[in-house]
């Protein structure tokens, strides 16, 4: 059972028909030829968008959640080593802000801030995303 997706600009019906290798390069080229760009493809559980197959969807998911618990990881663990050197100026004795240490945690944090505030934007939408499909992040 093959499936037969003609795509038109406003909409795109499918038609479900029986189709040997042959019947099915033939028809391809007969859309190809009326200018319609159509896949011929075998049947499997596909989205209700009528395009990728879920197992294949599943697996992007999964990668993306993936990527993104990694690099929530990365910034908690930058965060907690500023935090660290933070606490450990705090108890020396002499004003800290005239310190040179000091200044390079600074610099530091803004530039910790600098790269969160370009991913942030990014991190937000996948999150939304992530969260639409159902992950906790």
């Amino acid at each position: 059972m093959f499936q037969v997706i003609h795509y038109h600009s406003r909409y795109y019906r499918k038609e479900t028909v029986m189709v040997t290798s042959k019947q099915k390069k033939r028809q391809e080229s007969q859309l190809k030829n009326q200018g319609r760009t159509a896949t011929v493809a075998k049947a499997g559980r596909r989205s209700k968008s009528g395009g990728k197959k879920l197992g294949q969807l599943a697996r992007e998911r999964k990668a993306e959640r993936q990527v993104l618990q990694r690099v929530i990881a990365q910034h908690e663990s930058e965060q907690e080593t500023i935090n660290c050197e933070i606490r450990s100026l705090q108890g020396e004795q002499y004003d800290i802000r005239s310190s040179r240490r000091w200044h390079a945690l600074m610099g530091q944090i803004e530039a910790l801030w600098d790269r969160r505030e370009s991913s942030f934007i990014d991190l937000q939408h996948r999150r939304s995303m992530l969260r639409s499909l159902g992950a906790r992040g």
